[in-house]
């Protein structure tokens, strides 16, 4: 590293949590009103906002090991996890909410 920092993006609202991909290239965040964004580093820091749980704190997120998913999960105990290839909920498991 060369010391020097640089903005990747931003959003309008609070963040609950981060997670960078295993090979570095992606960057994912979750804020407080149940969006998940995801920054592309190598595609000029491309911003797209990849899934939204409107009402719903996402809790946790974080990448798999091969970086092919992105799974995070709501403060109710809902898990989703979403194929960053085909760009499309590979599962959702609303089966284990608290409620």
């Amino acid at each position: 590293m060369n010391g020097v920092t640089s903005d990747i993006g931003s959003t309008a609202e609070n963040l609950r949590g981060i997670a960078i991909s295993p090979k570095g290239n992606m960057v994912a965040a979750a804020n407080l009103d149940g969006f998940v964004e995801i920054w592309d580093l190598d595609n000029n820091n491309a911003q797209k906002n990849l899934y939204v749980k409107e009402g719903q704190l996402i809790d946790a997120l974080a990448f798999s090991e091969n970086g092919k998913y992105l799974a995070f999960g709501t403060e109710e105990g809902e898990l989703t996890i979403y194929d960053l290839e085909l760009r499309e909920v590979f599962y959702d498991d609303r089966g284990h909410t608290t409620q």
